[in-house]
């Protein structure tokens, strides 16, 4: 497991976040075309990894951690990554292999004995955002079908997150 630094202290800090491509390429094309330009980071959780790569991987402007997902079986990528964004402690993964479709236990147990103060999860394609235990724990939705992803707004250690829908 790496630990990434995207530290912009005290200044102002747009996250997209994504998951579950599913080769909905277009989907995905036009979020990226949409906020590449603003956001500082585009964090993917899984299942369509070769494509966020294909899409991404020759735009300099796109700054990415990525974890793969049941889909993703020879990207190479970690399961999870734990980093720092903003002042903030970022614990992603896809979820499968915390059984988040059952139940976020697991998951919140991992991301808290990480010492994160942030939980991305994917794979139920279902966008959720809760708080448990002190963790904000989210999952973006699909960008398949209805293209749905979040954005993080991140200033001065207030988080905000925003569902996004293309359709």
């Amino acid at each position: 497991i790496s630990v990434s630094i995207f530290h912009r202290k005290g200044k102002y800090m747009k996250i997209v976040v994504l998951s579950d491509v599913h080769n909905d390429k277009d989907n995905l094309k036009k979020i990226i075309a949409k906020h590449r330009n603003e956001a500082q980071l585009f964090v993917f959780l899984g299942d369509g990894i070769d494509n966020f790569e294909d899409v991404t991987a020759f735009d300099s402007k796109v700054k990415s951690v990525c974890v793969k997902g049941n889909w993703d079986y020879d990207s190479g990528k970690s399961a999870y990554e734990v980093f720092n964004a903003a002042d903030k402690t970022f614990f992603i993964t896809h979820g499968d292999l915390y059984d988040v479709d059952i139940s976020l236990d697991n998951l919140v147990r991992t991301a808290k004995s990480k010492g994160a103060d942030i939980c991305l999860y994917g794979h139920t394609h279902i966008a959720a955002k809760e708080i448990r235990e002190g963790l904000l724990v989210l999952n973006p939705g699909a960008v398949t079908g209805r293209g749905a992803y979040c954005i993080f707004d991140i200033a001065d250690g207030k988080v905000v997150a925003e569902f996004k829908n293309l359709i």
